[in-house]
């Protein structure tokens, strides 16, 4: 049973991959030896780079509970015959002490001819994906002199001739009639493309030695998961949040979107509680195969000049569309770090605001946990704080702290969410990003103006099961002041 448990590693959904990979990290961290066994194992039978990083999560994951009954870095190292970029950063992770060894790291070194596509491929479905990875490593490439993408169709090529290539029955098993798909899907030709990926930046770190930062970060990228985040369990919606029933026959979507504005409306009224404030706030208020409706808030510091003042729908548009980042502090395959945002205040009619949040992605955030990927992680803006603000991963919450402590808490809900994620609709999740009240009322004090949200309420809607979706938006915002403060 625990080779039976192991192996659901190689199973084509994420969502199977990362519930195994947890339990199995739990069974480890719990002093259980045939797992250790049956892991270290199937490791080393693992001929693809993207399946022997899928193997060491699972060590890494037992390693941030317990290091009581863990193998040594040195035999776990020694079991990694596919050795990747990716592998070592994630030894390192395993232990600190470790010093990655690129010189372990696997690569073509022969001429092989490129990959030739068969006049079936064209209709090939990794052809988007893998068209992104050639350009990623075209990118790195030039930013490294080393010719990457060349290398990356030699590395399909040869890992194509050893391995196969899926079948279209493969990847048509990702989909289960109109209830949805798997994002995601990771059929065997999904693991040839990023072992090709892994394998090409191998060969750029053999002509870089020692410089290869740029190529340890890409690397990053194609792990299936970040390691702060899947720390992080998922909690509740909040109380606050909308809850309306779907319809049950057709022509009553009107009905449904006349409910929801209702539940939005209420909502509005319990944002705030005495000792925190709703920043920002996305998800899903109910999911049928008919439709959803997906509710996005954001916050901002609002002062009027004049009497001209944005449409709501205007003024929601400009405040979502702020982009964050988070600087890696100790490693890309971490959310952890200080947080970055291009953000100033701009003049939208009469009103100048400045918004209160932007969305930031994570380097390694892939679709072991697709609804963070697809969402994004918020983060609040510098407007917040007098100084520096890091990331850190508490535990049960992702927590944005300055100098003067607490700025912002991030947490987010998968409630009913399923596996499969219908075409055309974003994922039945959620997340929230709440501030200490004191810190609001200092920042309406400093900047003069008035903290205010905005709010966009979609509608998707489809006649029946099948086709494509229909959208209806609505917009408001609530605390908005036309008073010129002098």
């Amino acid at each position: 049973m625990i080779e039976l448990l192991v192996e659901r590693l190689r199973w084509p959904a994420p969502l199977v991959r990362e519930r195994t990979a947890t339990q199995i990290g739990g069974l480890i961290a719990g002093g259980d030896k045939s797992v250790i066994e049956a892991l270290l194992g199937w490791i080393a039978r693992q001929e693809l780079e993207s399946l022997v990083a899928v193997g060491l999560l699972p060590l890494v994951h037992a390693a941030s509970q317990d290091r009581t009954h863990l193998p040594s870095v040195q035999r776990v190292a020694s079991a990694c015959r596919a050795s990747s970029l990716l592998s070592e950063l994630l030894l390192t992770e395993y232990d600190p002490s470790y010093a990655p060894r690129l010189s372990n790291c696997r690569h073509s070194d022969s001429q092989t001819n490129s990959l030739q596509l068969d006049a079936q491929e064209g209709r090939d479905p990794t052809g988007p994906f893998r068209d992104y990875l050639r350009e990623q490593l075209e990118r790195v490439g030039q930013m490294t002199n080393v010719a990457l993408g060349l290398q990356f169709d030699r590395e399909v090529a040869h890992l194509r001739s050893r391995h196969g290539w899926s079948s279209s029955t493969a990847f048509g098993a990702a989909r289960s009639g109109y209830y949805g798909r798997h994002p995601g899907w990771s059929p065997l030709t999904s693991e040839i493309l990023r072992s090709a990926y892994l394998r090409s930046l191998s060969y750029g770190a053999s002509r870089l030695g020692a410089d290869s930062e740029w190529l340890t970060d890409s690397a990053a990228r194609e792990a299936p998961v970040d390691l702060d985040l899947w720390r992080l369990p998922t909690g509740d919606r909040p109380h606050w949040w909308p809850a309306i029933r779907s319809a049950d026959h057709q022509g009553e979507f009107d009905v449904e979107v006349a409910e929801a504005l209702g539940q939005v409306e209420l909502a509005t009224r319990m944002w705030d509680s005495e000792s925190e404030v709703v920043l920002a706030a996305s998800g899903c208020i109910s999911q049928s195969i008919r439709g959803q409706h997906e509710l996005e808030v954001r916050s901002c510091i609002q002062k009027p000049v004049g009497p001209l003042s944005p449409e709501p729908e205007e003024l929601f548009e400009f405040v979502r569309n702020g982009d964050a980042y988070v600087i890696p502090k100790r490693t890309p395959l971490r959310f952890e770090g200080a947080v970055g945002m291009e953000a100033s205040p701009e003049l939208l009619a009469d009103w100048i605001i400045d918004i209160c949040s932007g969305t930031a992605y994570p380097i390694s955030l892939h679709f072991w946990q697709g609804w963070r990927r697809l969402r994004g992680i918020e983060c609040p803006s510098p407007l917040l704080s007098n100084g520096p603000v890091e990331a850190v991963a508490a535990e049960r919450s992702l927590d944005f702290v300055g100098e003067e402590g607490l700025v912002a808490r991030w947490t987010d809900w998968t409630s009913e969410m399923s596996a499969l994620l219908v075409k055309g609709l974003p994922p039945s999740s959620g997340w929230v990003l709440t501030a200490p009240r004191d810190i609001v009322a200092r920042v309406e004090l400093e900047a003069g103006g008035q903290f205010a949200r905005c709010w966009e309420l979609t509608s998707y809607f489809r006649e029946s099961g099948i086709g494509e979706f229909k959208e209806h938006k609505s917009h408001g915002a609530v605390g908005t002041s036309r008073i010129i403060r002098l």
